[in-house]
């Protein structure tokens, strides 16, 4: 027995090596992800496919990265669960006279949120970027890892358009055109840097000007909305007013001129019957003085 406890010992050792070298080497990749492997810090497997992959235990390790699934980044604000959980709850319980829902900036930053516009007016902006990895090994790797470049680029992105508008456009019209200037741009800027991201879209998720300037500002847009109501009431009442008065001109100089015509037609008819009594009385003198004198009697 002591004999082929010898023999077998080093046999199992040896199994037990192998099999630890095997399980300790080897990762499974899950669906939606891609496998890295480094030996002595070296990238060695590029974007190994959902699976099961193997490299030497202690000089190589993994890592495994989620790199099919849609990345947001936060420009301006931090999403907080909890927040999102109460949507309900808050938004009863806010400030009617409140700009905004309490939760449709979560955890502002007004470093970061605040903006100069063009006609050099402060405005507060929050917006969430979507976007995905083209080249997963040049976005993860090539750039720094630890670096929020989409946030940063998108940060200084949204300066320069933000910088070209004034308030009001920002407000009203602008919106929805912004977040597509800003997706457009953005993805020049990261093409130049080949980092290997795509976006899918740009989202403002608040805009409004300082919190301190909220009320002042409600009132300057309620004094240009009844300036507003009031001039299209103007417009519509001149609309209104100025066929009337066509209409009754028109009717006005229809009735001057049918009264024109038929003066004049009476007038002619008077002339007519004086002209053929002057040319009767002028070949039958006595006889015409006759009847005249009769008529006149007459009458």
């Amino acid at each position: 027995p002591g004999q082929t406890m010898k023999r077998w010992v080093p046999r199992l050792a040896v199994a037990a090596a192998a099999v630890w070298i095997v399980v300790a080497g080897a990762v499974a990749v899950p669906l939606e992800s891609r496998g890295y492997g480094f030996v002595f810090g070296r990238l060695v497997v590029d974007g190994a496919e959902p699976g099961l992959h193997w490299l030497p235990p202690i000089a190589g390790r993994w890592e495994i990265r989620a790199v099919e699934l849609s990345r947001k980044a936060d420009v301006g604000f931090q999403t907080e669960t909890e927040l999102l959980r109460r949507r309900r709850e808050l938004t009863l319980l806010a400030d009617p006279q409140g700009w905004h829902s309490p939760v449709a900036a979560m955890n502002p930053d007004p470093r970061v949120a605040g903006y100069l516009t063009g006609d050099e007016n402060f405005v507060e902006m929050t917006f969430s970027v979507h976007y995905t990895l083209d080249d997963p090994t040049a976005f993860i790797y090539g750039m720094d890892a630890g670096h929020p470049l989409v946030r940063l680029y998108a940060e200084a992105v949204a300066r320069e358009l933000v910088g070209a508008q004034t308030i009001d456009e920002l407000l009203t019209t602008e919106r929805r055109p912004i977040e597509e200037a800003i997706a457009r741009r953005l993805q020049d800027r990261l093409d130049e840097l080949e980092a290997g991201a795509r976006i899918s879209s740009v989202q403002v998720v608040d805009i409004h000007p300082p919190g301190s300037a909220v009320f002042a500002f409600r009132d300057v847009s309620s004094a240009r909305e009844n300036r507003e109501t009031r001039i299209h009431e103007a417009r519509r009442l001149a609309a209104s007013a100025v066929p009337r008065a066509r209409g009754n001109a028109a009717r006005e100089l229809a009735a001057a001129q049918a009264a024109a015509s038929a003066r004049t037609i009476q007038a002619t008819g008077r002339a007519e019957a004086f002209m053929a009594t002057a040319e009767a009385y002028r070949r039958a003198p006595t006889l015409l003085s006759h009847l005249l004198w009769l008529e006149t009697t007459e009458d």
